[in-house]
């Protein structure tokens, strides 16, 4: 649990996050399972983001396969809800072998796909070693979509250090595309000191 207080050691809600309390509890492998958000008076408070409550679910390889968002109505009843960003449920998919996630799957209160305002229902990742070579944007049936970004997928390459080197974008054929802000590469040097 973290609770914020102000200069007379009364707690607060800290404006920036929209709560003063926050419970978190853990699964005995020290996952986190659930986090709800409560005012100085620890009544259920939904801290900028239309939730009270997250749950998370895991798979016995530890990845985590599911997140669910809540909001508390009077009584302290709890109803699955939908989010700010246009989802209630996000759904994770991995590889064989793997603990990082291939996929993550947009889903509405009653666990059907939805096509987020950014454009894409499904986000896919690909990976060389553990660093993420390439995320891809698609519609609900699994095929290319274009985000509000102005592309469908976008690869990473990374330097000696492990930073980031160049973004390249595409849009749903595979083609270069230059991206909403208007460029279609974007390369990055860093200083070594």
């Amino acid at each position: 649990e973290t609770t914020y207080y102000d200069t007379a050691d009364q707690r607060m809600v800290v404006p920036r996050l929209g709560y003063a309390i926050v419970k978190r509890t853990y699964s005995a492998r020290g996952q986190l399972t659930s986090e709800a958000y409560f005012d100085q008076n620890e009544r259920p408070v939904s801290p900028n983001n239309n939730y009270t409550h997250v749950t998370y679910e895991y798979d016995v390889k530890e990845g985590l396969l599911r997140r669910e968002f809540y909001m508390f109505d009077t009584g302290y009843s709890r109803r699955i809800t939908m989010t700010p960003e246009g989802y209630a449920q996000i759904t994770y998919d991995y590889e064989l072998e793997t603990t990082q996630p291939s996929a993550e799957h947009y889903l509405d209160e009653n666990g059907l796909p939805v096509v987020l305002p950014d454009g894409y229902a499904i986000k896919r990742y690909e990976y060389v070693g553990t660093r993420v070579a390439a995320v891809s944007y698609c519609d609900a049936e699994g095929e290319p979509a274009m985000s509000e970004n102005g592309y469908a997928s976008v690869s990473y390459l990374y330097d000696v250090n492990g930073n980031v080197s160049c973004e390249t974008y595409y849009d749903t054929q595979g083609s270069i595309v230059a991206c909403a802000e208007g460029y279609a590469v974007k390369e990055m040097l860093f200083s070594e000191e």
